[in-house]
């Protein structure tokens, strides 16, 4: 699977190539390490919500903007403050 990473102007940063079997959200940390300049935000559809891509992209210095499961409830770590946020505006 052809995993891609974009930059706000629509160009692509990175690329990772993965078995099928290969959650995009398992293979974001990898795809993340390869893009060379500064992430400043990382956009990605309700998938990407796992705690691996919250850690990826703080390592990264990244805020995220990742749509929580309809299940979600509010943690208690750091990693997870942008996740928490949008589940509080949206309860």
């Amino acid at each position: 699977m052809l995993h891609v990473a974009l930059g706000e102007e629509g160009g692509i940063l990175a690329v990772e190539l993965t078995d099928a079997s290969v959650a995009d959200a398992t293979a974001l940390p990898g795809l993340l390490e390869k893009v060379p300049n500064r992430v400043k935000r990382l956009t990605a559809d309700g998938g990407y919500d796992r705690r691996e891509v919250y850690e990826a992209a703080r390592k990264r210095g990244a805020t995220t903007v990742i749509p929580p499961r309809r299940d979600a409830v509010v943690s208690s770590g750091s990693v997870l403050s942008d996740r928490d946020a949008h589940i509080e505006r949206i309860g």
